[in-house]
């Protein structure tokens, strides 16, 4: 059986957004984007003069959870944006402090306590999307 365009926008409509699956969607994608920008680094460390890579995961995340703003939809590309959208492209900045460590300014050290912190993230992210699609079956399922 094929779902077609109309019946699987209902679908994300009625039932997948009013999960937060995409919420959960958005902060996997974060936690794996953060995950090669770390990587990036690290293999830089010892390229002269690379400048550092980072995203402000704390407030990409907040912003993510909990947007500051009321937030509008575009119908119309002729339309202006109304607030900030929690499915915009995340913020990636160059750490242009100064070098630490004789050759650029990456410290393999915070690297590696970033990469530890986000599979953190990234295990929660997925436990948490699996539980929402163990709910999902058992609700479709009827059971409790």
């Amino acid at each position: 059986m094929r779902t077609t365009s109309m019946g699987s926008n209902l679908i994300r409509a009625a039932v997948l957004d009013k999960t937060g699956l995409p919420t959960i969607k958005r902060v996997l994608d974060l936690a794996s984007m953060r995950q090669k920008i770390t990587a990036g680094n690290m293999a830089n460390v010892s390229t002269p003069k690379y400048q550092r890579r980072t995203v402000d995961f704390d407030a990409e995340l907040k912003r993510l959870v909990k947007p500051d703003r009321l937030q509008g939809v575009r119908t119309n590309p002729g339309h202006i944006s109304i607030g900030h959208r929690k499915d915009g492209p995340f913020k990636i900045q160059t750490d242009s402090r100064p070098a630490t460590n004789g050759v650029n300014n990456v410290d393999v050290e915070s690297e590696m306590a970033a990469l530890a912190e986000t599979q953190i993230w990234y295990q929660l992210g997925t436990t948490l999307a699996q539980k929402k699609f163990n709910g999902l079956r058992l609700a479709i399922k009827g059971q409790r």
